[in-house]
């Protein structure tokens, strides 16, 4: 299969997360949330409800978050990337310290953009571009330049299906080993309360 390839700013409009003067500060019931480092993971979905509230000095709501967007951790040892979904019409910006993709073209889908971006080929790419020793950031423009393989609408679509499928598969599995380890733990703490009782 011939795929063409093409840097990642022909396909999305890339941004910095919004910039704060200072600590970002706790201001409850103001409307406007911000999404940090500490309310995104690889593996779980974003709560945004439990993303802290505060002001902005000067509101624009160009830099609110949307559905299909993407962020990219632009610092520390893993620079993975999250699809945005489930934000609905709240007000969220992104803290300093993500990339904000947004597609402009239609030739890739967000989750393929997504998936690819935290496959090894791409993941080694901004490693080996990253500035800093204890931690480490990537530039825009690196990001800018980072080359996407394109294939067909449907091979998207089953690369993503199947990537879906692992994740559920993957989830399971982490639940039935969490249930074992919760049984293991009372089977040992039913050994020492048996043994207390001689």
């Amino acid at each position: 299969m011939k795929l063409t390839k093409t840097k990642i700013k022909e396909l999305a409009l890339i941004s910095a997360g919004h910039s704060f003067r200072g600590k970002i500060k706790d201001i409850p019931g103001s409307g406007i949330r911000v999404l940090q480092l500490r309310d995104v993971s690889l593996e779980s979905e974003i709560r945004w409800s439990d993303c802290q509230e505060t002001k902005l000095v000067k509101p624009n709501s160009g830099n609110w978050l949307k559905n299909d967007d993407i962020l990219i951790v632009a610092r520390g040892s893993h620079f993975f990337a999250k699809k945005i979904s489930g934000i609905d019409n709240m007000k969220v910006v992104a803290s300093p310290y993500f990339y904000i993709v947004r597609l402009i073209n239609n030739e890739v889908t967000p989750s393929f953009l997504t998936w690819f971006i935290n496959q090894t080929t791409a993941q080694d790419y901004f490693s080996s571009k990253a500035n800093g020793t204890k931690s480490k950031n990537i530039r825009r423009e690196v990001v800018e330049q980072l080359q996407i393989p394109i294939p067909n609408m449907s091979t998207q679509n089953s690369i993503c299906a199947l990537d879906q499928k692992f994740k559920n598969e993957k989830e399971l599995l982490m639940k039935k080993i969490k249930k074992n380890q919760t049984l293991l733990s009372e089977i040992a703490d039913n050994l020492v309360y048996e043994t207390a009782k001689h």
